[in-house]
């Protein structure tokens, strides 16, 4: 065992009290150890800090010196205090994002939104080519071209995107109208099972991302039956925002079934959120 007993699992064993058993961790390791127990533990205590894996799993490790101040004050952190700022404000963005748009967001089942979306708004971060580092933001990045460009065509539902869901040619006009010229709802759309109709609508969101405002109108939708009549479809663009910053032209496809002449909505995962352009 010599050569490698420095890089063996901690061991853990139970120290058995009069009320408790609890995990102990030898301190003969400096790495980690998984934790076998009755109880769910999670924080401190004395040197050893438990918490909780990717997997759920129970592990413990030996608690690290470092601190928060030291972080917050050590020079040799500088560049962690920068990345952590940046990080802080592309989630404030994301969550600006998502909120301004609402009423359609909350019309889709999209686990994984949060994180595909802040994965793009580093990128747009990125693109900001005044600010020094520590202190870029997205409303920087929208400020270039190739900043608005990575989140135009940004499909909210990765699971129904639109080109995927709406297969024929499609215009996004100036003045923010939206047309299908020849629509045949039965063999044009992927919908899920049990939908008979579909509705589309657009609006227009606008997003100041410095002062942390967000401005938003809809477009009133348009029906259709999903059966396999020609139809042109216009859905007219939304009033103009009245808000400041950047302008986001969203396209939401919705999917319904009749029921004794109601239309109720279906499953939200099966509906299409998707960025047409960026101002």
């Amino acid at each position: 065992m010599g050569a490698n007993e420095d890089i063996l699992p901690t061991r853990v064993s139970l120290v058995r009290g009069p009320f408790l058993s609890l995990p102990y961790v030898s301190s003969k390791s400096s790495i980690m150890a998984h934790v076998k127990s009755i109880f769910r533990l999670s924080g401190s205590l004395g040197e050893v800090t438990f918490y909780r894996g990717r997997e759920g799993q129970q592990l413990a490790r030996k608690k690290s010196s470092l601190t928060k101040e030291r972080v917050d004050r050590d020079p040799a952190f500088a560049r962690t205090r920068e990345n952590s700022r940046e990080f802080g404000a592309v989630v404030r963005a994301g969550s600006q994002l998502r909120k301004g748009a609402s009423a359609f967001v909350r019309r889709l089942r999209t686990p994984e939104l949060s994180g595909r979306m802040i994965q793009v708004l580093c990128k747009v971060r990125d693109c900001d080519q005044e600010a020094i580092r520590g202190a870029r933001t997205v409303g920087g990045g929208l400020g270039h071209a190739k900043g608005r460009q990575l989140l135009k065509g940004f499909d909210f539902n990765t699971q129904f995107p639109l080109d995927a869901v709406l297969q024929c040619p499609h215009v996004a006009a100036p003045g923010f109208t939206f047309q299908l010229p020849l629509l045949v709802p039965a063999s044009h759309l992927r919908y899920p099972k049990g939908a008979t109709h579909a509705s589309f609508g657009t609006c227009l969101l606008q997003v100041d991302f410095e002062a942390g405002t967000t401005a938003v109108t809809y477009s009133p939708e348009v029906g259709v039956a999903l059966d396999r009549t020609a139809t042109e479809v216009t859905v007219n663009p939304p009033a103009p925002a009245t808000g400041t910053g950047i302008v986001f032209w969203m396209l939401q496809v919705c999917f319904f079934q009749e029921v004794n002449g109601e239309l109720y909505p279906l499953d939200r995962s099966g509906n299409v959120l998707h960025i047409l352009e960026v101002a």
